[in-house]
């Protein structure tokens, strides 16, 4: 591939975070796109593909964006529904 090819992964990888992102944001929790949307998308990859174990834990730092969500818990059952 050319330079074409190469232009695209970023562009699969933010496609892939917004999704994750609106995902999340469906069952309450918040993210941004540029770093935990990112991150969130490849763990639910890694998930998906089986390199995880039975246990997977998601950390979330502050945010610049949505504070008052920085305070607000994401009820369990909305975090299950978001990993399967």
């Amino acid at each position: 591939g050319g330079a074409g090819a190469r232009s695209s992964v970023p562009q699969a990888r933010i496609a892939k975070a917004r999704a994750a992102t609106a995902r999340a944001e469906a069952r309450g929790l918040y993210l941004e796109t540029t770093y935990t949307g990112k991150a969130l998308a490849a763990c639910l990859r890694a998930i998906r593909e089986g390199r995880t174990g039975p246990t997977v834990m998601f950390l979330r730092s502050v945010s610049a964006i949505w504070p008052e969500a920085e305070v607000a818990e994401t009820p369990p059952a909305a975090l299950e529904a978001l990993l399967q």
